[in-house]
């Protein structure tokens, strides 16, 4: 149950099976569009897809009670990271909400709390990126948490010329019509000059595109060999990249995988969604940015063909395919912090994180934005 008019004490408590159907009707009042991209399925089969409750062990979450009535709650989504030579459990938490009739009252100071003591110690690291004031005040009171240096940007490449730059719901519109107003002619002439400057489009590659639905065990061993030239990396794993892109609950993406011979050589995520196209994944073995030039071509075209108003891609200020992006007419529009905190364990293990340089590889599709 959730609702007004309840009298008793806010106690937090784990999600159980069951609480589906108020943790539903409690998001649904939070939040005024949920979820935010476009589904074809029901929101109710996101959620359930979303709490991974068939996972084993099953992921837990944070709800908080009235008289029985949920008044808040706060879900995680857990990736194992490989963070150099070691592989750690990396959470963060979503969907962060309090009933309206129920703010200011300490609710979600209650939610954080009893995350961090029941679910945190299971795991390694705590990331957070939350743009809401509130939740930023409560997670900095720990005084532990700290800001990855190499910074999270967020880069968008204009499709349509006839958008409304006021449209509700597009990341950094003022950023982006301002940054897209100085460029000018440039943006409007990059793919003119692009078909003349890439230096790999002179000759037809060796590899071909190929659009699936699913990921098959050839991603595990892509994923051994691609993760090396990073620091810090979500692993891809067949059954994480399945769960994540391949299961109709969490969204329409389109995959595209780009083989030779067989082998993985990279892959690609797009989705799309209100109008807009989000790259939610790109990466390819260690020094074929020819393979992630084609594969970034070939998402653009898609998006275009499909008369997407803009294509968005959140990387690392330093990140291997920044100059993809820049050469494809990317403008970064905003940076979008991370923070992380030492669950246990020893603080070396992550402090390379402090490092501007620090080889990092996180995309949208490491969060739930999309």
């Amino acid at each position: 149950m959730t609702g007004p008019g309840i009298a008793g004490s806010p106690t937090p408590r784990l999600f159980r099976d069951g609480d589906e159907e108020s943790l539903l009707s409690l998001i649904g009042l939070a939040f005024s569009r949920w979820p935010a991209v476009e589904l074809s399925v029901e929101p109710m089969d996101h959620l359930r897809w979303k709490l991974r409750r068939d996972a084993q062990p099953p992921s837990q979450h944070t709800v908080v009670e009235i008289d029985s009535c949920l008044v808040g709650a706060e879900n995680t989504w857990e990736h194992v990271f490989k963070a150099k030579e070691r592989r750690l459990r990396v959470f963060r938490t979503c969907d962060s909400c309090v009933h309206p009739d129920y703010r200011k009252r300490g609710i979600y100071q209650l939610a954080y709390d009893f995350t961090m003591k029941t679910i945190a110690p299971e795991m390694d690291v705590h990331l957070t990126a939350s743009q809401v004031r509130a939740i930023i005040r409560v997670a900095e009171r720990s005084g532990r948490r700290r800001p990855i240096a190499n910074v999270m940007q967020v880069l968008v490449r204009r499709l349509a010329l006839k958008t409304s730059f006021g449209e509700r719901g597009l990341e950094g519109d003022w950023a982006l019509s301002t940054a897209l107003l100085r460029a000018g002619v440039y943006i409007a002439g990059s793919s003119l000059k692009l078909a003349h400057s890439r230096p790999w489009g002179a000759a037809k590659p060796g590899w071909t595109l190929v659009p699936t639905s699913r990921f098959d065990e050839r991603i595990d061993t892509f994923f051994d060999d691609a993760a090396s030239a990073f620091d810090f990396i979500g692993l891809r794993t067949m059954d994480y990249m399945n769960w994540r892109y391949g299961d109709i609950r969490a969204g329409d993406f389109r995959i595209t995988t780009a083989e030779e011979g067989g082998r993985i050589l990279g892959f690609s995520v797009l989705a799309l969604s209100h109008g807009r196209a989000k790259i939610a994944d790109l990466l390819a073995l260690p020094g074929r940015l020819d393979v992630a030039a084609s594969l970034l071509g070939d998402a653009i075209r898609y998006a275009h063909a499909a008369r997407a108003a803009s294509i968005d891609c959140w990387l690392p200020r330093r990140h291997p395919y920044r100059s993809l992006l820049r050469r494809e007419g990317f403008l970064r529009t905003a940076n979008r912090p991370h923070f992380f905190e030492r669950i246990g364990g020893a603080d070396e293990d992550v402090a390379f994180l402090d490092d501007p340089s620090a080889a990092i590889h996180f995309t949208l599709g490491d969060s739930d934005l999309v």
